[in-house]
């Protein structure tokens, strides 16, 4: 049984950069760790601080977020942690297949124009019309890449039963956020080492999503956030 996180983590290979969150157990709210000085150390808040906002105006949520561990040391009652997107582009882009096919993705599209095209010919979306008219942060064609790569993701969000779906009904429930790179054959898009695996939900049940609280937008921000800096000012990799 691994002793902490980090071991975990090398045991399944994952030796990336993460950011780490306390999951609130109330409100699904992540409040992000600092890092300390120390190997795999780590500053949390005690308690929630997403402002919610109510009938009466805006409140703190103040949920606990630690527990004590017998070792006298605290750790989140529902840790969260993030992969690093940019480590990702890292070690695919390393990959020849994998850049020579975004590559070409957006360079197809750049020549072919805005032309109209019939979508249900598309192999990929970078043939569609939308893609090919849209515009970068620049300003400029996302698809005149210059000396630059772009880029299309996916993301989705699944959610499954640890324990095996071996009984009918709602039970216990963790998810699963991925992002997929969409300028990719069909052949290498979907394959575990072209994926992007975001997060991992914790659970025992999943977020709620109803017209009063839609808690996973908590869980979905952080990746977002990841996308947001790769589109401005973007990764130099």
């Amino acid at each position: 049984m691994p002793t902490s996180l980090s071991v975990a983590l090398k045991r399944f290979g994952a030796d990336g950069r993460f950011d780490l969150y306390a999951s609130c157990p109330s409100c699904c709210y992540n409040n992000k760790a600092t890092p300390l000085s120390g190997p795999d150390q780590y500053d949390y808040p005690e308690t929630c601080l997403n402002q919610i906002v109510g009938e009466t105006g805006v409140s703190i949520c103040g949920a606990k977020l630690l527990s004590r561990r017998r070792d006298g040391s605290q750790q989140p009652i529902k840790p969260y942690l993030v992969n690093s997107l940019a480590d990702y582009l890292t070690r695919c882009l390393a990959d020849e297949r994998y850049l020579q096919q975004s590559i070409a993705a957006s360079d197809h599209a750049f020549e072919a124009g805005s032309c109209c095209q019939d979508l249900s010919g598309a192999r990929n979306v970078f043939e569609a019309n939308f893609i090919k008219d849209f515009k970068g942060p620049d300003g400029k064609l996302f698809v005149d890449r210059g000396d630059k790569i772009r880029l299309a993701f996916s993301i989705h969000v699944d959610f499954f039963n640890p324990h095996r779906n071996t009984h009918a009904g709602a039970h216990q429930s963790i998810g699963i956020i991925s992002c997929a790179n969409l300028g990719l054959d069909s052949s290498l898009r979907n394959i575990p080492e072209s994926i992007f695996y975001g997060a991992i939900i914790p659970g025992p049940f999943e977020p709620k999503t109803n017209d009063e609280h839609y808690e996973l937008d908590h869980y979905v921000q952080p990746i977002i956030e990841q996308f947001v800096q790769a589109w401005r000012p973007g990764f130099q990799i």
